[in-house]
């Protein structure tokens, strides 16, 4: 390409000014052509949907199991851990030891047949007494078989303290002539006619001989 310059710029000073103009006015020419960046460049742009985070990610997984657990009238129903039914142990008392505590204050009172106080007890005396001061006033003062007969049946797996022990008598299998306290752990208080009142286990082998079998009085 060929530049005509004016006849009164062949002067060489006009000529260097000449040159310079022209180059600073081909470079910004070239400016205005300049490549994309990287942000236009259509094969590197981003997606308008940015990929998601790992704790978005997490919370997109939380709600898909909480969908999963929704029933079909969109009420939330995820099913709680299992509780185990926990029913009430044979060994343990379910009237907060007041049995216990009534009886164990006339241990080592002396056995004394037909006796109802401190002077002495005979087995259902001592039993009478215990729920007289508990104030089961209209409890009855009779024998032991008649405690049997109207006592409620209940199995050794269902025993609460106060439950009545009923032993049979030696010599006849159909008599009932011993009635204890049941209190907990197979323990029940009694007036012995050799102890007196004292604690003794029904599953030790002698009272397991003559166990009969257990009766409730109480609701």
């Amino acid at each position: 390409m060929q530049i005509r310059l004016p006849k009164n710029w062949r002067n060489p000073t006009k000529l260097s000014i000449f040159c310079v103009v022209f180059f600073i006015a081909s470079c910004s020419t070239s400016t205005t052509n300049v490549r994309p960046s990287f942000d236009e460049n259509p094969r590197n742009r981003k997606d308008s949907a940015v990929r998601p985070s790992r704790v978005q990610e997490r919370v997109q997984e939380q709600e898909e199991v909480t969908q999963q657990t929704t029933d079909t009238t969109g009420e939330f129903t995820v099913e709680p851990r299992q509780k185990v039914e926990e029913k009430p142990s044979s060994r343990v008392s379910s009237r907060g030891g007041e049995f216990k505590r009534a009886a164990e204050k006339y241990l080592g009172t002396p056995y004394h047949f037909g006796g109802t106080t401190r002077r002495g007890f005979d087995c259902s005396g001592f039993v009478w007494r215990v729920y007289q001061d508990l104030g089961h006033s209209n409890f009855p003062r009779e024998s032991s078989q008649l405690m049997y007969d109207r006592g409620r049946p209940v199995s050794r797996n269902s025993l609460r303290e106060g439950d009545l022990v009923f032993f049979r008598d030696p010599k006849n299998r159909k008599k009932i002539n011993h009635v204890g306290i049941y209190i907990s752990d197979d323990r029940f208080i009694h007036s012995s006619s050799t102890r007196g009142v004292a604690y003794s286990t029904f599953s030790d082998d002698y009272w397991k001989k003559y166990l009969v079998g257990f009766k409730r009085l109480l609701p």
